[in-house]
């Protein structure tokens, strides 16, 4: 079963980022992290944004007021096309 699920980065440097992640690839939070840090990766290399890569690098992101249960059985958020934030802190 496919469990899709949006979410967007929430950060100085990569706001309104957005990437599709199945959650039934992930089997913890952390996965999630993982997967979404994985993509927003491969953007930035392949549209060379080396600098604007260091920069993220030094972001501790995380996603808060959820547990990995609670993602499962997220609806979207407020109309956007959203089921989450990534948030991000230097």
């Amino acid at each position: 079963m496919v469990n899709k699920k949006i979410f967007q980065f929430s950060c100085d440097y990569m706001s309104g980022f957005k990437v599709e992640i199945d959650l039934d690839d992930c089997d913890n939070l952390q996965d999630v992290m993982n997967y979404a840090l994985f993509y927003l990766q491969s953007f930035l290399d392949s549209n060379n944004l080396f600098v604007l890569k260091e920069k993220t690098n030094l972001i501790n992101y995380h996603i808060h007021d959820y547990t990995f249960e609670q993602l499962g059985n997220l609806e979207y958020n407020n109309n956007e096309k959203l089921h989450g934030f990534i948030c991000g802190h230097e």
